[in-house]
């Protein structure tokens, strides 16, 4: 298994009013929908929530969503639990082409964009996640096609750009 891409799109303005209004519907879908998942990122982390203090998965989610985040040093399981958002309330990309990728040299072109949406810290070290708005495709596409990917990664990459313009989406990317 190596690293790659995962794509999702979102339509983060919509997102924001549910968490500004503390919407229990987003708290309670993701929960109950990945309830596997959190537990087993609870589990899999269980040293960095009892030695380093970083909140479980369940209140990682609850600081999102309240846009509250409290733990600040090392956001990669905000980054795993904002994944989860994503997947429930976004759509997720095909990403055939992108997984694995032969390194991250591949996607030294994304370093701009390189920033969680909603204030969630960066993840020392995994997943990386990309936030691209609506304002930013052309130059992505630009980008791309200037890149070091492959002919089908690049069009499926592109593709993925073409989908959220089209629904009035962001772009969010994972990396690992």
């Amino acid at each position: 298994m190596g690293y790659g891409l995962q794509g999702y799109t979102i339509q983060l303005d919509e997102l924001e009013r549910k968490f500004v209004s503390w919407d229990e519907r987003v708290f309670e879908q993701v929960s109950t929908s990945y309830r596997d998942i959190l537990d087993r990122y609870n589990e899999d982390f269980e040293y960095e929530i009892k030695e380093w203090g970083c909140p479980n998965s369940y209140k990682c989610l609850d600081e999102i969503i309240m846009r509250k985040i409290k733990y600040r040093k090392n956001g990669f399981l905000y980054c795993y639990v904002f994944e989860l958002i994503c997947r429930s309330l976004g759509h997720k990309l095909n990403n055939s082409e992108l997984y694995p990728l032969g390194g991250s040299k591949y996607i030294d072109f994304l370093d701009n964009w390189a920033k969680p949406p909603f204030g969630i810290p960066l993840a020392d070290d995994f997943p990386i996640v990309y936030t691209i708005y609506e304002n930013d495709f052309e130059d992505l596409k630009v980008k791309t096609s200037l890149s070091k990917l492959e002919d089908n990664e690049k069009k499926q990459f592109i593709s993925w750009v073409d989908e959220a313009k089209e629904s009035k989406s962001e772009l969010i990317l994972y990396y690992y």
